[in-house]
């Protein structure tokens, strides 16, 4: 199954073993969010390992037939792929970990300027902002997307627009009927590379990008900003241990229904596209040519 998925993407065995032949943060990885998993990106930029639960790997293994099936009908998905499913022993104990292409790869080894991730609830979903860290839905919403005390102007096209709403749509639909939920959109802000730079730098210009792939969005020449996006962290069924979670956290914490994450599928899905379309600023303006509302417009303030 791995197999199909790798073959779909042009990615082979000794290709992996090329770029995880030396990991960053070898020292002990970096903290994947809230759960426990470590995550240690490659060097090269491509790839990503993340360390699984026994529940977490067995769920992967059920799921991947689903997921190289709709691969094969959406090649442009911007659903995370997973290379492959491993384990290993470790003083007695058994380690479970996965491959995943990083989202950002087509930016080679550089870092995104900001990222966000972004799931469209509002409870324990703000950091204090920093360069280091992925800020939350309530950072955008807030805050907007800049460096520093910059704001970014970036506008989308319709068809931008358009293509990422259809297919964020496709792929959360898909999510849904698998019973999926607490998934999060990943995005990435990008300042274009000068001249200089790209002559001076290792790493990847997405203007010099030889394709156009499906998750790369250029901001055009005049604007000197590009996203990258793709949808990750799709292990996390609709099961009793989140059923409880949202009871205790409703019925207990008199917390807010559609503000915390866990959520049935579907009502999860319509919340997350309700969310997207507002970054997006889908509706508004689209018979233009350019479309400036929404977070990415010059004012990136806006509420939800």
């Amino acid at each position: 199954t791995f197999r199909r998925i790798r073959r779909q993407c042009g990615v082979t065995r000794a290709s992996i073993c090329a770029s995880l032949a030396r990991l960053a943060y070898g020292g002990g990885g970096l903290k994947g969010g809230n759960s426990s998993a470590f995550v240690f990106p490659s060097e090269d930029g491509r790839l990503v390992v993340k360390t699984l639960s026994g529940e977490e790997a067995h769920q992967l293994a059920s799921l991947a037939p689903a997921f190289a099936d709709y691969f094969d009908r959406a090649p442009a998905s911007l659903l995370n792929r997973a290379f492959g499913l491993y384990r290993m022993k470790l003083y007695a104990r058994t380690i479970h970990f996965v491959v995943v292409a990083n989202v950002f790869a087509p930016a080679g080894t550089r870092r995104p300027d900001v990222a966000f991730d972004l799931k469209g609830s509002h409870i324990k979903r703000y950091v204090e902002p920093t360069f280091s860290k992925t800020r939350k839905d309530e950072n955008l919403r807030r805050e907007g997307i800049g460096i520093g005390d910059e704001r970014i102007p970036l506008v989308l096209t319709p068809m931008q627009i358009e293509r990422v709403r259809s297919q964020l749509h496709a792929d959360s639909t898909m999510l849904s009927r698998l019973g999926i939920m607490d998934y999060s959109l990943l995005l990435g802000v990008f300042r274009k590379l000068s001249p200089r730079e790209e002559g001076g730098s290792t790493s990847t210009s997405l203007s010099m990008l030889a394709d156009d792939p499906p998750q790369v969005l250029s901001g055009g020449k005049e604007l000197q900003r590009d996203l990258i996006l793709g949808v990750i962290d799709v292990l996390q069924m609709w099961n009793r241990k989140k059923q409880l979670e949202r009871c205790c956290k409703t019925i207990v914490q008199h917390k807010s229904g559609q503000g915390i994450s866990a959520m049935p599928p579907r009502e999860y899905q319509e919340r997350f596209m309700r969310f997207i379309d507002q970054v997006l600023g889908y509706g508004d303006g689209l018979a233009n040519d350019a479309v400036t509302s929404g977070p990415f417009a010059a004012n990136l303030k806006f509420q939800v």
